[in-house]
């Protein structure tokens, strides 16, 4: 008796049934169960000779019998017999099957549902508990449990199996592969099917395919492994595949052409010949427990699988043609072929397949196959295109085929494009540079290159093209395919996009953006040939009236006119644009001195003074322009467009026709900003000085007082005016402690001027944030006690509009300021917008005149009349007034006949320093 009958005779008792429930297979063990013969079991229906209602509910299981419920059934031939059945799942060729484990027999009390109660030491526990083959090996490797069927099978009494690691019994050829398929079940969570020899008392081994999967705890982790023994493997079947001494059959399936498996009804290949390794580029070792399936395409997969479904159901050998995946990644065709071998009830038992390698007769045929086809393929492609297509040859370039689009773009002939090379049309490229741009797609690192150039027409004209260029080696020779497209319509869509993004559309001049761009390319190549460049910018003065009294049409239609007179008059070197609204800039490239852009401003004004027709309307206009000048006021075109904005304001506001960039003219002019920033060290280090400006009595001519004036000895630029960086700081908390700074020096010089014999009244500005400090008072009073000054000594010059901030804090300090014994003076009076009111709410005893009234007061009427009030309406105050910007002589005799009390200017003095002071005499 082999072993495997052995093992169905005294231990098996199972049954298959598919899917409908019919017996497909049956052990011997079950004979004196059913009182049948195995023949006359198979192809009956299981539930039909059985108590089946709880076995149709139950679903079966594919876990290992050892954590399968047991349920309780009855045999309805044999009805004295009570037993317990575990149903568990398997797939066979994809075909769902169950097979019905009997575990144990013995007589029912009473119903089914009433079974005797048994101890747990009992044989029948036992047997419960331990199915056919069941084992457990633990995390260390040692079989923590064996059922009594291995002592049965094996003829083992295995009595302490803790002891014994499950390499003791497995024979040491297969140790290597067996430990890896164990690591693989617990490392990757997998069930796996292994193939292996098992060690008797004897020292014989047995072929064994045993099946095991993790072993998980109640809180689902892995502490182990459990399996149990499948099938037996007949010892004359590996006799016939394995056995080194059987030289003939060895050799034959060695030398074998072709590749031979041989596989578990599942599909797992449990032998392969060398061939096949060959075929497949893997390993035996690789091959042996995969499915046959496992590497076949992706693509193919879904097709393979439905055909050898049908050959198994319609019992046909499966041959197929399919590509797998080698072990490197590459695509290898073969032709599998296989038969499904049976044992003697005539069931499916497993699976003998050859593969046979095609792969070089599949490529061969396929180009075979295209060389044919290709003249019709082009032809079709030439001929039904509407792109332009050229065929080149790889060799000397010339075209082979060219189709009728691009004969009629080109206006060649197919004669004439035959004796031409793709060199004739290309004249950006010579045929090396063409070899070249080539010579990826020949290699094949490239599939295809795209690149937009001109093409040459037959007479001479250009055009844009994007040329896509292929490489075919079917070709005979090979050659190169270029697809044209016409980039004409394209172009001339990109371009009117770049003009509408780059021209004002009313007047059609650049805008903006393209002046700026324009500028920063000009002062790149100014930078290079060392020339000044001249920006003017210009505003119409009084368009918005024009606007609002005729409507947007007519001011639309005077921007064109005056748009249309500024292209005709202006030499072509000027690049004129619109910046918005009322707003032009000019670039005068290059100019010989900056006196060039004042006169092109002034002649810009002289031509735009002249009257414009605007249909029934003859509208004049007049306008503001600023100048800017590179290098000397900025280094871009941003900072430039920045400073003849500021010029061009200046213009506006002093009513000037033209003005010119200065520093001093821009409250933001960035070096400006910058000094700010250095303010507090110049505080540090000592910096600054103060310089005093006479005051002088026009009556007695005999100096008055002083006012303080701060200077900054800047380390690198030298002596620095209080109008570079005062208007700054006066916008920033520096001012506080540059203030501070400024009246205690000044109180120290008074101090050493009384003790020096002169007693002088000095004045201190301060500015809009100071008034704002409720705490300079105090810090006044500080300062005066510390250097012994009396505050009739100290007067405080304030502007009109540093009290606008907040009135009602402004005047709070005065008063305060006032009540100290200090008098309070405004400054530039006429300049602000101060109400007469508020003048006379204040506790101030003076007025300063603006220099911008006093200096040409003896030339302008207007500035004289203003004089004029300003000095009736203060003493009718009672307030004192002081006239600043004295500079010559006319001045001083005008603001005396006035009645003027008191003046400063440099006709008089100029600032100085405290010492020179001394020794000054009017």
């Amino acid at each position: 008796m082999t072993f495997s009958n052995k093992l169905l005779t005294n231990a098996a008792r199972l049954i298959t049934v598919n899917e409908t429930g019919e017996i497909v297979q049956v052990t011997r063990a079950c004979e004196q169960l059913f009182a049948a013969n195995q023949s006359e079991l198979v192809g009956q229906n299981f539930y039909s000779l059985v108590e089946s209602d709880m076995l149709l509910n139950q679903q079966a299981s594919d876990l290992p019998l050892a954590l399968i419920e047991p349920i309780p059934t009855q045999i309805l031939t044999n009805p004295e017999l009570k037993l317990v059945v575990k149903p568990r799942s398997t797939k066979i060729c994809e075909q769902k099957f169950i097979t019905f484990h009997f575990e144990h027999l013995g007589k029912p009390t009473s119903k089914l549902e009433n079974f005797e109660v048994v101890n747990e030491n009992s044989s029948y526990f036992s047997l419960v508990l331990d199915p056919l083959s069941f084992f457990e090996i633990n995390e260390h490797g040692q079989l923590t449990y064996l059922s009594e069927s291995w002592h049965t099978l094996l003829g083992n009494s295995l009595h302490s199996p803790k002891a014994l690691a499950w390499s003791d019994i497995i024979h040491p050829d297969d140790r290597a592969i067996i430990k890896h398929h164990l690591n693989q079940i617990v490392n990757l969570n997998q069930v796996i099917r292994l193939r292996c020899r098992v060690r008797d008392k004897q020292d014989n081994y047995n072929w064994f395919l045993i099946e095991a999967s993790p072993y998980l705890t109640t809180e689902n982790t892995i502490s182990g492994i459990a399996g149990n023994i499948i099938t037996v493997i007949e010892e004359r079947e590996m006799v016939l595949f394995n056995n080194p001494e059987d030289d003939r059959f060895h050799n034959l399936l060695k030398a074998a052409p072709v590749g031979i498996f041989r596989a578990y009804i599942d599909g797992i290949i449990y032998y392969t010949n060398q061939k096949c390794c060959d075929i497949t580029g893997q390993q035996a070792t690789q091959i042996i427990g995969n499915s046959w399936l496992k590497y076949i395409h992706d693509d193919d997969f879904d097709r393979i699988l439905e055909e050898f479904k049908l050959a198994l159901k319609t019992d046909q050998e499966f041959i197929a043609e399919y590509r797998f995946l080698e072990s490197s990644g590459e695509i290898r065709w073969v032709i599998a072929h296989i038969v499904v071998e049976l044992n003697e009830h005539s069931l499916p038992v497993g699976l003998i397949g050859t593969l046979t390698d095609i792969n070089e007769l599949k490529i061969t045929t396929e180009k075979l196959n295209q060389s044919e086809l290709v003249g019709n393929r082009i032809a079709r492609i030439l001929d039904n295109s509407q792109n332009q297509i050229l065929v080149f040859d790889e060799y000397n370039l010339k075209f082979r085929l060219t189709n009728r689009t691009a004969r009629q773009t080109l206006g060649y002939t197919e004669i004439e494009l035959q004796h031409l090379a793709i060199t004739d049309l290309l004249s950006e490229f010579d045929e090396t540079e063409i070899r070249q741009l080539l010579r990826p797609l020949k290699i094949g690192i490239r599939n295809r290159i795209t690149l937009e150039t001109r093409l040459e027409r037959a007479n001479g004209s250009g055009f844009p093209v994007e040329m896509n260029i292929e490489y075919s080696s079917i070709e005979a020779p090979p050659a190169y395919i270029a697809f044209i497209q016409d980039l004409t319509e394209r172009y001339a869509q990109v371009a009117t996009i770049e003009y509408q993004a780059t021209h004002d559309a009313l007047t059609r001049l650049p805008n903006r953006e393209l002046l700026l761009s324009q500028l920063n390319h000009r002062i790149e190549q100014a930078e290079i040939e060392e020339h000044s460049i001249g920006l003017i910018m210009l505003d119409v003065d009084g368009f918005k009236e024009i606007n609002d009294a005729f409507g947007h049409r007519y001011g639309d239609l005077l921007l064109q006119k005056i748009a249309d007179r500024l292209g005709s008059e202006l030499s072509k070197n000027t690049f004129t644009a619109r910046l918005g609204s009322d707003e032009f800039a000019l670039i005068i490239d290059p100019i010989s001195s900056p006196h060039q852009s004042l006169e092109t401003a002034l002649r810009v004004r002289s031509s735009l003074s002249r009257p414009f027709q605007v249909e029934d309307l003859n509208l004049r206009i007049d306008v503001s322009t600023g100048i800017a000048l590179y290098p000397y006021h900025g280094p871009e075109a941003e900072v430039l467009m920045r400073c003849a904005e500021v010029a061009m304001t200046h213009a506006k506001q002093t009513g000037r026709v033209a003005s010119v960039y200065n520093s001093a003219l821009d409250s933001q002019n960035p070096q400006r900003v910058i000094l700010v920033s250095q303010l507090a060290d110049a505080l540090k280090h000592n910096q600054l000085v103060l310089h005093y400006q006479p005051k002088i009595n026009l009556s007695t001519s005999d100096m008055c007082g002083v006012e303080a004036l701060v200077r900054w000895q800047h380390p690198s630029r030298g002596m620095v005016g209080p109008d570079i960086f005062i208007p700054a700081a006066e916008r920033n908390e520096i001012i506080l402690p540059l203030t501070a700074w400024v009246l205690d020096q000044a109180l120290s010089d008074c101090r050493q001027w009384r003790e020096a014999g002169l007693d002088l009244k000095v004045s201190v500005n301060l500015s809009a944030r100071n008034l704002q400090d409720t705490t300079l008072p105090k810090e006044i009073g500080a300062l005066l006690k510390k250097h012994q000054v009396s505050s009739e000594n100290l007067k405080l010059e304030i502007t009109e509009s540093s009290l606008l901030t907040d009135p009602a804090r402004a005047k709070r300090v005065a008063r305060a300021l006032d009540n100290m014994g200090i008098s309070l003076s405004i400054d530039d009076f006429g300049t602000g917008f101060f109400s007469l009111a508020n003048l006379k709410q204040l506790p101030v005893d003076e007025l300063k005149i603006d220099r911008s009234f006093v200096s040409q007061m003896h030339q302008q009427s207007d500035d004289a009349a203003i004089v004029r009030s300003t000095i009736e309406l203060a003493h009718n105050l009672g307030l004192n007034v002081v006239a600043e910007g004295v500079e010559n002589q006319h001045c001083w005799d005008q603001l005396a006949e006035l009645k003027c009390d008191s003046a400063q200017g440099f006709f008089m003095a100029p600032p100085m320093a405290a010492e020179d002071l001394l020794n000054w005499r009017l």
